[in-house]
């Protein structure tokens, strides 16, 4: 009787976290009154949920491994943690503190706490107990094998585009971000050429412009950024799929693979959209396929060590922030490999790290390319100031020295939570080193003015990168049009989609808005869901092998690049984190299966 009532009272407790978490408490109304209302709106459902968890946690009764217990605790406070953060800011619960609501929150807490613990409990378990003896590959050879036997890379790379290409035709000459047309229009002297953008996109995109339009027109020109992108992308992908195919020896990961790259429409509009970042993120995937090739393989041939260094030099030069990530991810990589190993990686990596730094720098004097302006390096302390300025009354000092950074008006006209982009435009590019001394000296003092201001501030415009439930903010999944404004795209390029294919690409958006709103398919397109993922990926390697979890640090590396951002829950910021989590996350499955046998 005791151990009923026990379970009734868990699952009550879960029942109602769920409850507030589904229908958040509205403080204009008394508690009665919300439970009156949910309890006549949706009894019979929430009576069925209690039945389900109670069933749940009946039939849950196994004894389970003390070291699984452990962090499967870490994982769900982690993971309740997010939640609570994003449940908070994405239902705007700052401006309703009360203690009713904190009590709330402490329900849905603990309500989860049970939940995801359990199911973490039930997920390691069920990956370290898995034997890759039951996974039988079928005895009947198909076509697709027939072929894939003969040529692995060259059969996915065409099945790929096989189902790419009606997407190509329709959308001719592919999508653009507006960046791309302004490194375009720097290339072409139009506007002055800085290090705001990576130095070698905006050559690439420049001289493919200038090859296409020659020959056919403006149009052509973007297309060839744009199939180029899409055929490097499919390779990639191609590669990185048969290779953990070669190294798992399993089928249904294989065919998994395949399917989420040639069906998920989100690949295919980032693959084919004239952007840096896609770039950036195919170059990242294959650095980290051959760092697990790496560690993994004793033998090592020329060519990959020729696409380990492509990898690493792309990954570099299409971003800014490139350089940063590699040169953190050396340091903590070099612990991962053994004494053979570790040598030459330095070397292929500082070679590729010294061959993108002179690169840039012998660029900028051929071209006389000025430095980018400060305000790109200034997304988090601009976004707790804004949010300061909006919250609190200024001293004339502070006002003073904010001003001679950006308008103090024009933070209160343009403050965004969930972006610095529109304050940031604002900057002041006039302002001086001692400006900027002061200004962060003046930031430091407030801080310990308003502290819950700066961190309201930074997790308000980066939640959406690790809650599941957030969906992008700014550009949608991907690029879906041409994205120039009307006067650059019309006075100097003209650029635009076939308009007798107009109803097929409206079809397609919407087959995309459908997708969205469908229960689990639709997380898979937001930012959240794949850190969710790797945070899995790391409690399941801190189980079997905790120094294997460093393999996992060049994509943490991308996430603090991604919440030091000035965008929240941007996906082409993710895109990196997203196309790579796949593989690794096949990789590290296969890998605690080997431990276990």
């Amino acid at each position: 009787m005791k151990e009923v009532l026990k379970r009734l009272t868990k699952s009550l407790l879960i029942l109602l976290s769920f409850m507030f978490f589904a229908s958040p408490y509205n403080s204009n109304n008394t508690i009665i009154e919300y439970f009156k209302y949910e309890l006549s709106t949706r009894g019979l459902f929430w009576l069925l949920v209690l039945v389900l968890i109670n069933t749940f946690f009946k039939n849950s009764k196994k004894q389970y491994n003390k070291r699984i217990e452990e962090i499967s605790t870490i994982g769900s406070i982690i993971y309740v943690s997010l939640i609570i953060i994003g449940y908070y800011y994405s239902n705007n619960l700052g401006h309703r503190n009360n203690h009713l609501n904190f009590v709330l929150l402490g329900i849905i807490m603990l309500g989860l706490f049970f939940v995801i613990k359990n199911i973490l409990l039930i997920i390691i378990t069920k990956v370290n107990n898995y034997d890759k003896k039951t996974s039988k590959d079928d005895k009947k050879i198909s076509f697709f094998e027939k072929k894939y036997n003969k040529n692995p890379v060259l059969s996915i790379f065409c099945l790929l585009l096989l189902f790419y290409i009606p997407y190509v035709i329709v959308f001719y000459p592919g999508t653009m971000n507006m960046d791309s047309l302004f490194e375009i229009e720097q290339f072409y002297g139009t506007f002055k050429w800085t290090t705001h953008h990576p130095i070698f996109p905006t050559f690439m995109y420049g001289i493919l412009m200038k090859i296409g339009t020659k020959n056919i027109d403006n149009n052509f020109g973007i297309f060839l950024s744009n199939i180029i992108q899409l055929l490097l992308s499919c390779f990639v992908i191609s590669l990185s799929i048969n290779y953990i195919f070669q190294n798992t020896k399993n089928r249904l990961f294989r065919n998994i693979l395949i399917i989420i790259f040639a069906f998920f429409p989100i690949w295919v509009i980032n693959f084919y959209s004239c952007v840096k970042d896609i770039w950036f993120s195919i170059s990242f995937l294959l650095f980290m396929v051959c760092t697990m090739k790496y560690y993994k393989e004793e033998k090592f041939t020329k060519v990959d060590w020729m696409l380990y260094i492509m990898s690493i030099i792309f990954t570099i030069l299409f971003r800014n922030n490139g350089l940063h990530i590699m040169v953190l991810s050396l340091l903590s990589l070099l612990f991962l490999f053994d004494k053979r190993k570790k040598l030459k990686f330095m070397i292929c990596m500082l070679f590729c790290i010294l061959f993108s730094i002179i690169f840039n720098m012998t660029f900028t004097k051929i071209y006389d390319i000025k430095k980018g302006s400060v305000r790109e390096v200034l997304s988090i302390p601009l976004q707790q100031t804004s949010n300061y300025v909006i919250k609190y009354d200024l001293t004339s000092e502070e006002k003073k020295v904010i001003n001679k950074i950006v308008r103090i008006e024009n933070i209160k006209n343009n403050y965004n939570p969930e972006t610095i982009d529109y304050v940031k435009a604002n900057y002041n590019n006039q302002a001086t080193n001692l400006d900027l001394k002061n200004y962060f000296i003046t930031w430091i003092k407030m801080f310990f003015k308003h502290p819950k201001s700066y961190v309201s501030a930074t997790l308000n415009s980066t939640y959406g990168y690790f809650y599941p439930n957030k969906f992008e903010f700014k550009d949608n999944v991907a690029q879906l049009t041409i994205d120039a404004p009307k006067f650059v795209n019309k006075d100097n390029f003209k650029i635009s989609h076939i308009e007798k294919f107009d109803t097929a690409r409206n079809m397609f958006i919407k087959m995309i808005d459908i997708l969205r709103v469908i229960p689990i398919i639709g997380l898979l397109f937001n930012c959240g869901t794949y850190t969710w993922i790797l945070i899995l990926d790391t409690l399941l390697l801190l189980i079997n092998n905790k120094k294997k979890v460093l393999i996992l640090s060049p994509l943490y590396f991308v996430l603090l690049v991604c919440v030091a951002s000035p965008v929240n829950a941007l996906v082409r910021y993710m895109i990196p984190i997203m196309v790579t989590i796949p593989f690794i996350s096949f990789w590290i499955y296969n890998e605690i299966s080997n431990e276990n046998e």
